[in-house]
């Protein structure tokens, strides 16, 4: 057998990195049918289709930005680009690598889709749209551009393997702001008291959230970017992605059989999704013991969080994804100054200067006190970008739907019907029995 060439060999590899970057977006991508789902099982069924335009806009909305300036944003040319924007290339223009540019974007649609959850059934159509946009335009972009090699964030040690930070904090954190401005869905809080509204598909989105889970795998373990020299941290990263959400879980089912007697289903799915986020920005960087501790405490953060908002502070975010998006991603940069393993960061980032351990492993406050900073910034940019659009339209009174849209069905009157015509026949026809089908 003929030996290959150095040309041939270094051939291959770029090939099969190609090839394995590809399979990343293809489970990337996936995730928007568990975000989806996940979402639209958790709404009454008189807004359902309403949840869905949402989704599907948004990752189309998310593609033609990036192709017309945010790849430009996000990447621009490496070391030399500026460290707070990139500056190229627009439209494409000029580039030959278009396996990086599916990465990068694919990643930045499982942004766009954040909001949808937290507003559902009562924000208007167009607000949500310049919300979409103002994330994935500009907040995403620049952010991830920050924590990029020749990014001002990244100069300065932080670390973010798989979007824990530009993707979960920044989704989660303006899906806080427009969920506060919008209001609560009518009837959920009344004279202190809170009102349940239960969603119509409790199986959907028990079912969503495995093919979120399944597609948050190839996420987290394509964090890496490559195969060739970080396959340990790849197979790491993909345990984790297991290991820690299984925490979670076990521990917020356990404290819910506990306090209420009963076991929660929508609980178990955020803890899921929780758990996920927690372990986004450690990737492969922490041990499966860590990812366990992290997994646990994760939980624990998020039942505490959780009584906080809905009780104290009554917001109403339907799928509670500011928790389990925003602070679990805030969570997870955290986590990165805790358990980081100094091996493991040399092999993610091998051009850097400097490799530090967490404080939990011998460097001392200096990594977490760089994540805590990372994690501060992240938040207040996130918030800029919310308040620049949410305060003007509070004022003209542009965020919320009619109050008479709100109770007969977003759907009908936004998309002039619904998602389960057939159901609705049903319904009229015998209304009598089914009068809370629109509760």
């Amino acid at each position: 057998m003929e030996s290959l060439t150095q040309a041939e060999f270094n051939d291959a590899e770029v090939s099969i990195e190609a090839f394995w970057i590809l399979i990343v977006v293809g489970l990337v991508f996936s995730m928007h049918i568990g975000f989806l789902m996940v979402e639209v099982g958790q709404v009454r069924v008189k807004n359902s289709l309403n949840l869905l335009f949402q989704n599907v806009f948004s990752l189309c909305l998310c593609f033609i930005v990036f192709y017309m300036w945010g790849y430009a944003f996000t990447v621009g040319h490496g070391y030399l680009s500026n460290p707070f924007i990139g500056d190229r290339p627009f439209f494409l223009i000029g580039v030959d690598d278009f396996v990086d540019f599916m990465r990068v974007t694919v990643y930045a649609t499982v942004c766009s889709v954040l909001i949808s959850g937290c507003v559902a059934e009562r924000m208007r159509v167009e607000p949500y749209m310049l919300m979409s946009l103002m994330l994935v335009g500009v907040l995403n972009p620049l952010a991830t551009h920050w924590l990029l090699p020749g990014g001002w964030l990244a100069k300065t040690g932080a670390i973010d393997q798989a979007g824990g930070g530009y993707i979960f904090l920044l989704g989660g954190v303006v899906g806080f702001w427009s969920c506060y401005f919008v209001g609560p869905r009518l009837g959920r809080f009344v004279d202190g008291k809170v009102t349940e509204f239960p969603g119509h598909s409790i199986a959907l989105s028990a079912f969503g959230v495995l093919m979120l889970w399944f597609g948050w795998i190839g996420m987290i373990g394509g964090s890496s970017g490559a195969v060739h020299g970080r396959y340990i941290l790849a197979e790491r990263a993909v345990v984790n992605a297991i290991l820690c959400p299984v925490a979670c879980v076990l521990w917020c089912v356990s404290y819910h059989k506990y306090r209420y007697r009963e076991y929660d289903i929508p609980r178990l799915i955020n803890a899921v999704i929780f758990g996920l986020s927690s372990i986004s920005a450690c990737g492969g960087l922490v041990s499966v013991y860590d990812a366990i501790i992290i997994g646990s405490v994760g939980a624990a953060i998020y039942e505490s969080a959780s009584y906080f908002t809905s009780i104290t502070m009554q917001l109403d975010d339907v799928v509670e994804g500011s928790l389990i998006y925003g602070l679990g991603g805030a969570w997870s940069l955290i986590a990165v100054g805790l358990f980081a393993h100094q091996n493991q960061v040399l092999i993610a980032y091998p051009l850097r200067s400097r490799h530090l351990s967490g404080l939990l492993y011998g460097d001392g406050w200096e990594l977490i006190g760089i994540q805590l900073m990372t994690t501060a910034v992240l938040f207040l940019w996130a918030t800029l970008g919310s308040l620049v659009i949410l305060v003007p339209l509070r004022i003209v009174n542009m965020i919320r739907v009619p109050r008479h849209t709100e109770e007969k069905s977003v759907d009908f009157v936004y998309h002039g019907g619904y998602a389960y015509p057939n159901l609705q026949i049903k319904v009229a026809d015998f209304v009598s029995l089914r009068t809370d089908i629109f509760s």
